[in-house]
């Protein structure tokens, strides 16, 4: 996110409906929450289901249709 100047990310659900909005602040919290009283574990897993960096290289800007 840093290298591509990206400060937020849709979050959809496993049908492709937006759901939220994850900053790069909401990212670094789930790694100092390891570090909170009580906390059992924290998983810190980011996934994609579709890879659009080659749209990067073509210089387009990828649009959100809300479709999957």
């Amino acid at each position: 996110m840093d290298h591509e100047q990206v400060k937020r990310l849709p979050v959809v659900d496993d049908v492709g409906r937006l759901v939220g909005i994850v900053s790069r602040g909401d990212l670094l919290k789930v790694r100092q929450a390891a570090q909170v009283s009580g906390v059992v574990a924290v998983i810190d897993r980011l996934g994609y289901d579709y890879d659009d960096t080659f749209l990067a290289e073509l210089g387009a800007r990828p649009v959100w249709t809300g479709e999957m």
